[in-house]
């Protein structure tokens, strides 16, 4: 779920809003966002009604206030978890963010060299503790 709001988090993180390009339609990351959470509790078995199959719900309406505040909290968790992820790499993020304005569109292998820096940086901190374990 957190995959799928990355798009919205930098809209906030760097702009200070969210604007409605996550959502709008049935393909949007904001649709599938929120399929994923709500088949948690209605096709996956790990959700409120415990190991059940429920089928699939009609992605249009979530009536149950209920299961509407279970899917919102879930979901706004897994932006809040987009939004560490890319504070932590807020520099990057705006240099990337000013190479999308200047090229239009960031795919392919220029888009792998990008999130190659986040993976690198994923590395040495995760690397980091070790380090210090090993020189002590």
């Amino acid at each position: 779920m957190s995959r799928g709001l990355a798009g919205r988090a930098p809209e906030g993180l760097l702009l200070g809003n969210i604007s409605s390009g996550a959502g709008g339609s049935d393909a949007s990351d904001l649709a599938r966002a929120t399929a994923l959470a709500a088949s948690l509790d209605d096709q996956l078995g790990l959700g409120a009604h415990g190991p059940v199959w429920l089928g699939q719900r009609d992605r249009g309406r979530i009536e149950d206030p209920a299961d509407l505040g279970r899917i919102r909290a879930r979901l706004e968790r897994s932006e809040r978890h987009a939004t560490e992820i890319l504070e932590a790499h807020r520099g990057l993020l705006s240099d990337m963010a000013k190479e999308l304005v200047a090229m239009r569109e960031i795919a392919g292998e220029e888009l792998d060299r990008w999130l190659e820096q986040i993976r690198d940086d994923a590395a040495s901190a995760a690397l980091g503790p070790q380090r210090e374990a090993a020189s002590s």
